[in-house]
């Protein structure tokens, strides 16, 4: 497992995948209290060959 900083936002969980590929979500949410569970609204697949980003979930509230 890798941890990733984009350079204008919060860090990110990389999960690495089978031939090249990623699973990423953000690892918390900011003002998210440390006592309540943390789902991600969106987690997303970077594909190794192709460097196609797709998007696995999508939670809407």
């Amino acid at each position: 497992m890798q941890i990733w900083q984009m350079r204008t936002g919060p860090r990110l969980r990389t999960i690495q995948c089978a031939k090249g590929s990623k699973i990423i979500q953000a690892t918390y949410r900011f003002g998210s209290s440390v006592a309540s569970p943390y789902v991600p609204l969106e987690v997303f697949l970077l594909n190794g060959d192709s460097g196609q980003i797709s998007v696995l979930n999508r939670t809407l509230s």
